[in-house]
């Protein structure tokens, strides 16, 4: 009897069901297979994605490096953040990087960490002709690191190291040059 009670439960069955006493009855809860349940429901809200990420477009070190320059020369802050590592990045000697993933729990901090640094960034690389150069890889050893320098526009001259995070290859560090 057990079993035939719990099979039309799982049937989904809603009508009372002959038991020991006749007061007994099981109500199994409405199940339709024409209609799926709202996803909406079941997804918590989207948050913004405040992560760097090229995908296909930065497969190799140089297109990254390449890609970075162009959208520094370009005053493009949004292209320029797919391609920064932004859980790793060391600017200038500071670890912004580290900074900016302890502030990952209040994305209104992060948020306006990257834009903070963004804006400097394109203030002191960009080109008012939007012309650039194109960065020299210098490739080490090492298959998940690599170096390149840049001169920008503006007359500095940087280094970029870049790293692999999966298929990506993304900036993780900008150093000055001395020219």
């Amino acid at each position: 009897m057990r079993s035939r009670v719990l099979w039309l439960t799982l049937a989904g069955c809603t009508a009372p069901v002959a038991g020991p006493s006749p007061s007994t009855s099981v109500e199994a809860p409405i199940v339709s297979a024409s209609t799926p349940p709202n996803p909406a429901a079941l997804t918590r809200p989207k948050r913004p994605i405040l992560v760097g990420g090229c995908l296909t477009r930065c497969t190799s070190p140089l297109e990254s490096a390449t890609a970075f320059a162009r959208h520094s020369a370009n005053g493009d802050g949004a292209g320029l953040v797919a391609h920064l590592d932004t859980a790793e990045l060391v600017a200038f000697g500071e670890s912004l990087g580290e900074t900016w993933a302890r502030d990952g729990e209040k994305d209104a901090a992060r948020r306006a960490g990257i834009e903070a640094f963004v804006s400097r960034w394109l203030a002191e690389s960009h080109a008012t002709d939007g012309a650039t150069a194109e960065p020299q890889l210098s490739r080490g050893a090492d298959a998940e690191k690599a170096t390149a320098l840049w001169s920008a526009p503006s007359g500095h001259r940087y280094r970029l190291t870049l790293g692999r995070r999966g298929l990506e290859w993304l900036v993780r560090g900008i150093e000055r040059v001395a020219e």
